[in-house]
C-alpha cells in the first residue's frame, strides 16, 4: 500500500457572518482568499498522489551506432534462419558500417544467386567493395563518412596480424595502396603481396625517419603526417605527406642514404623491410630501370655512352609526378638536382626588370616625374620528352638563374647532386653544357624580347583599328548605331575588344612586382641631368 500525505489548510478560524461583508458583495474578500488557499492545496495534493503512483526509471546513456547496427543483424539472421541464405555477418562490421536494411536484404539476394554461379561470399564482398554498392550514395560521398570509415581503418587493418584480417578488411588494404603512385600501376598481385608484408611504425614529432649515410634497410609509405626531406642540414630540399613513399632508392642501389627525412609532425608510417622488397618489387622495380635506359638513349647526348653506363645511371634515377602549374625550383634556390622529362612539358622562365617613366609640369619651372619598375616574367625556353635541364648551375656551382614550372602534369626523372657528379665525367660535364637545352640570355636581350612582344601586340591592334575605319571606342553609341558599317562590324568589335581585354590580363599576371617612385622637380638643370641618366641606364 502507498502512503498518501495530506496537507491541512491553515489554522482554524472563525465562520464568516453576513455582517462581515457589504450589501452588495455575494462573497467578502476573506472568503475569496481562503478558497483560492483550498484550491492550491487540493492541486498540490493531487500532484503529489500522481507522483507517488508514477513508476521510477533511471536515465540510460545513450549506445553506439554499432550497437543497434548489430541489433538490426541479429533480428535480421532471425528472422532468416530457417531460409536457404548462406550470407553471414561476422566480422564484417568495419566493412558495411551503418547499412540500411533494404541494402542488407539486395547483398543477402546476391549472395544466394551467386552461390549457384559456384562463387564465395568473399567474391561477392569483394565485389561490393569495388562498386561500392552497399552504401546509400548520400553517406557514401559524404568526406567525413570516407575519413572515418574507409581511410580510418587503413592503419588498423595494417596493425592486425595477417591471419585475423578479413577478406573485406584485405581488399580496402590493398585499394588504399593502389591509389598511392607509387603502386598505382603494379599488378594487383603484387599489392596484395606488399599489402601482406607492411609494418605499422609511429614517429613522433622532429623524429629523424631516415638519416643521410646510414645503410637502407627499409622503404617506408606514409600513412598520416608530413615530413622534410633535406640533402643538407638546415635546408629544406622537399615537404612530403600522405602516400607518399620514401626510402626505396637506397634499396634499388644498395648505397647509403643520400638524403635525411624529418618528421614535421606526429607520423603514422607503413614499413617494408629489404628482404621483402627484394622478393616482391626488385623485378618490377628493374623493369621501370629498363624503360628510363630506354629513354636514355634515344636522348643524342647519352647514345655515345655504353650501355652499362647507362644502366648504372638510371639505377640513380627516380622519377617524380608534378601537377600542372607546380614550380620545380625559382631563381634563387639551391642547385641540388637534375631533371630529365619523361612525360610532359616543363617551361624556363627568367625575370626581367623594366623602368616605364612618365613627367608632366606641374608649374612653370615645376615637373613632376613617376618611375614605375615592373619586374616581369618571359619564358626562354618550352621542354617536352627527351629534354633535360637543371645541369647548367648545378655544374657552375651557383643558385638557379632561373625558374622552370609544369604547363601540364609531368613526369621527370631526376638525379640528386652527389650522385649527378658520380656518374658525369668532367669531359661528359663539358659536352653536357656544349649540349644543353637551355641558353640564358643576357639581360639586355630579354628587354628587349619584352619590349618587341609589347609592341607587337599594340601594332596588331592598331592595324585591326584602322582596316575597320569605324568607331571603335564607342560602338554603342547613337552615331555608330545609325551607321551600317559600324552594325555590320559589331560583332568583330567585341570580339576584338575581348581579346585587347585579355591580352591585358595576360601582360598582368606576367608582372611579379611593382614598385613606383614620384620625384618632383623644381629647375630645369636637374630635369636635364635626371633624363641623361635615364639614357645612360638604358644604354647599359
Amino acid at each position: 500500500m502507498k502512503k498518501i500525505i495530506i496537507f491541512k489548510t491553515g489554522t482554524d478560524k472563525k465562520p464568516i457572518t453576513p455582517s462581515s461583508r457589504c450589501r452588495t458583495a455575494t462573497a467578502s474578500a476573506r472568503e475569496r482568499s481562503e478558497k483560492i488557499d483550498l484550491e492550491i492545496t487540493k492541486a498540490n495534493q493531487t500532484r503529489l498522489v500522481k507522483e507517488v503512483e508514477r513508476n521510477s526509471f533511471s536515465f540510460e546513456k545513450p549506445k553506439p551506432a554499432s550497437f543497434y547496427i548489430n541489433k538490426a543483424r541479429e533480428k535480421f539472421n532471425k528472422k532468416n534462419k530457417g531460409k536457404d541464405c548462406l550470407f553471414t555477418f561476422e566480422n564484417r562490421g568495419k566493412v558495411f558500417g551503418p547499412m540500411l536494411s533494404t541494402q542488407i536484404i539486395k547483398s543477402a539476394e546476391k549472395v544466394k544467386n551467386a552461390a549457384k554461379s559456384q562463387r564465395t561470399i568473399d567474391d561477392i564482398i569483394r565485389e561490393s567493395i569495388n562498386g561500392d554498392n552497399f552504401l546509400p550514395d548520400w553517406l557514401a560521398e559524404r568526406p567525413d563518412y570516407q575519413a572515418i570509415i574507409v581511410d580510418g581503418n587503413i592503419s588498423d587493418i595494417c596493425a592486425t596480424p595477417l591471419n585475423n584480417r578479413t577478406e573485406a578488411e584485405k581488399m580496402m588494404f590493398i585499394k588504399w595502396l593502389t591509389s598511392a603512385r607509387f603502386f598505382n600501376k603494379l599488378a594487383n598481385r603484387v599489392i596484395k603481396d606488399t599489402c601482406d608484408k607492411l609494418i605499422r611504425v609511429k614517429f613522433k614529432e622532429n623524429d629523424t625517419i631516415i638519416k643521410k649515410g646510414d645503410v637502407g634497410d627499409c622503404l617506408y609509405i606514409i600513412y598520416s603526417g608530413k615530413a622534410k626531406i633535406q640533402l643538407e642540414p638546415d635546408i629544406i630540399h622537399d615537404i612530403i605527406g600522405a602516400k607518399s613513399v620514401i626510402g626505396e632508392h637506397a634499396l634499388d642501389t644498395n648505397k647509403k642514404r643520400t638524403a635525411s627525412v624529418i618528421a614535421l609532425e606526429p607520423i603514422i608510417a607503413f614499413k617494408l623491410t629489404k628482404t621483402d622488397y627484394d622478393q616482391i618489387l626488385l623485378n618490377i622495380k628493374k623493369l621501370e630501370k629498363y624503360k628510363s635506359s630506354k629513354l636514355l638513349m634515344s636522348i643524342p647526348f647519352f647514345r655515345n655512352w655504353s650501355y652499362l653506363k647507362v644502366q648504372h645511371l638510371s639505377n640513380f634515377l627516380i622519377k617524380k609526378v608534378y601537377p600542372k602549374g607546380e614550380i620545380l625550383y625559382d631563381k634563387g634556390d639551391n642547385s641540388d638536382t637534375f631533371y630529365i622529362i619523361k612525360k610532359g612539358q616543363i617551361d624556363i622562365q627568367a625575370y626581367v626588370e623594366m623602368q616605364h617613366i612618365n613627367r608632366w609640369p606641374t608649374g612653370c619651372k615645376q615637373w613632376k616625374i613617376l618611375e614605375i619598375n615592373k619586374k616581369y616574367i618571359v619564358t626562354i625556353a618550352s621542354l617536352k620528352r627527351g629534354s633535360y635541364f637543371g645541369e647548367t648551375t648545378m655544374i657552375e656551382q651557383i643558385p638557379r638563374t632561373y625558374r622552370a614550372i609544369c604547363v601540364m602534369d609531368t613526369i621527370c626523372l631526376t638525379i640528386n647532386k652527389d650522385e649527378f657528379f658520380e656518374n658525369f665525367s668532367v669531359k661528359d660535364l663539358e659536352i653536357l653544357q656544349e649540349n644543353t637545352y637551355v641558353h640564358i640570355p643576357k639581360e639586355k636581350d630579354l628587354q628587349k624580347k619584352l619590349i618587341q612582344e609589347m609592341d607587337e601586340k599594340v601594332s596588331n591592334e592598331k592595324a585591326i583599328y584602322d582596316s575597320m575605319e569605324v568607331d571603335f571606342n564607342n560602338p554603342d553609341g547613337r552615331e555608330s548605331l545609325l551607321d551600317n558599317k559600324t552594325k555590320k562590324l559589331r560583332n568583330w568589335i567585341f570580339d576584338l575588344k575581348k581579346r585587347i581585354k585579355d591580352n591585358t590580363t595576360e601582360m598582368n599576371k606576367r608582372v611579379v612586382s611593382q614598385n613606383k617612385k614620384s620625384i618632383s622637380i623644381d629647375s630645369i638643370v636637374m630635369l636635364n641631368s635626371f633624363c641623361s641618366d635615364i639614357k645612360k641606364t638604358k644604354v647599359k
